[in-house]
């Protein structure tokens, strides 16, 4: 059944000479191996070449600058489907796979054809705890049993969820021609968020595979710390009534209280890329998106004071113009998802970024 999808990987590398060969080798060593278009945004290691002497079959295409993830898992997209790719699998070149998370992944997609995106478990590269940032988006859906019992669920059950992180993401051609691909206003964070966004409101549904499970190296030195408030902002939510509409408030107190969570990105592109998520949100007027996004930006700023973080306020402060002059773009490209199938996918399309990104 799941040997006849005609499945793409697609991997967006830049400077993954580390870990690209352990990635590639998990995929070859799966129950299923698909294929697999590697986009490298203008890498000044050996990324490729290791990349090549792995796997000498896999299909590479080359930036020859760095435009950003979205810009580069787009183009891969594109190419898989020009070559008749069924279902595509985005995967993190630091991630791995294990033996059967591809197997799985197919089986819930076959059963579960209402399902436009589909997540595996993201556990610790070093050990069986679940991501930290993964438990942190998984609590506001799932209760406390999940975490006792996700081992014991058949391989294509599926927990509908709204969004999360993404290290991995399986998602439909049907699905992608219907809500699009990813909006290059976002560099690299926050993709997800947007996508699976979209995803509802075009009428698909978002799902987790807890048996499809992958390990992620990213950032695991925080995990103490972010443990500690996933599990405190889960109950508050639970107990408060609100629910997502705390949602922006417990981040922002999340970004104030965790010193080293942005050590690969910063502070800044963590809290422009929630920002965009904010305005992107479909199925409400402009203005209100923008009093939300506004109200994220001051409360920032306030709780950042309270906790004397001078350097953190004044980062905050100087990106405000900047805020200000990405709404016109944002504007649009709502307009655009909303009124366009496949959006950002097809090359004739021309997009409109705040970082001038020039199409190829």
């Amino acid at each position: 059944m799941t040997t006849e999808t005609n499945l793409w990987i697609t991997l967006v590398t830049y400077n993954d000479a580390s870990c690209i060969r352990q990635c590639l080798e998990h995929v070859l060593a799966g129950t299923v191996v698909p294929n697999i278009v590697l986009v490298d945004n203008a890498s000044t290691d050996a990324t490729i070449d290791i990349a090549i002497s792995t796997f000498p079959d896999i299909h590479i295409i080359r930036n020859y600058a760095n435009h950003g993830y979205g810009h580069a898992v787009n183009r891969g997209m594109v190419y898989a489907l020009n070559q008749g790719a069924d279902v595509l699998l985005w995967l993190n070149p630091d991630a791995t796979l294990e033996a059967d998370a591809v197997m799985n992944l197919l089986k819930a997609h076959h059963n579960h054809p209402d399902y436009g995106i589909l997540f595996p478990m993201i556990f610790n590269h070093s050990s069986d705890r679940i991501e930290c940032f993964f438990r942190m988006e998984l609590v506001k859906y799932l209760p406390e049993s999940f975490f006792r019992e996700s081992a014991n669920v058949p391989g294509d059950h599926v927990y509908e969820v709204h969004s999360l992180p993404a290290a991995a993401m399986m998602i439909r051609r049907d699905a992608l021609e219907d809500f699009g691909a990813v909006d290059p206003l976002f560099f690299v964070l926050g993709i997800e968020y947007d996508l699976c966004s979209r995803a509802w409101y075009a009428g698909w549904k978002v799902g987790l595979v807890p048996n499809a499970v992958i390990r992620h190296t990213y950032l695991e030195e925080n995990e103490p710390a972010n443990a500690i408030i996933g599990s405190s902002t889960r109950q508050t939510r639970k107990n408060s009534g609100f629910g997502h509409d705390l949602d922006l408030f417990f981040r922002a107190v999340s970004y104030t209280n965790l010193s080293n969570m942005n050590a690969k990105h910063g502070y800044i592109p963590e809290f422009y890329s929630t920002f965009l998520v904010i305005l992107k949100r479909q199925g409400l007027p402009f203005f209100i998106l923008i009093f939300s996004g506004f109200c994220f930006y001051f409360l920032s700023i306030i709780l950042s004071l309270m906790k004397f973080k001078i350097q953190r306020v004044s980062a905050l402060l100087s990106i405000g113009p900047k805020l200000l002059a990405v709404l016109p773009r944002v504007k649009r490209h709502r307009k655009l998802c909303r009124t366009r199938k496949g959006a950002f996918l097809w090359d004739d399309l021309v997009i409109e970024s705040p970082l001038h990104l020039q199409k190829e």
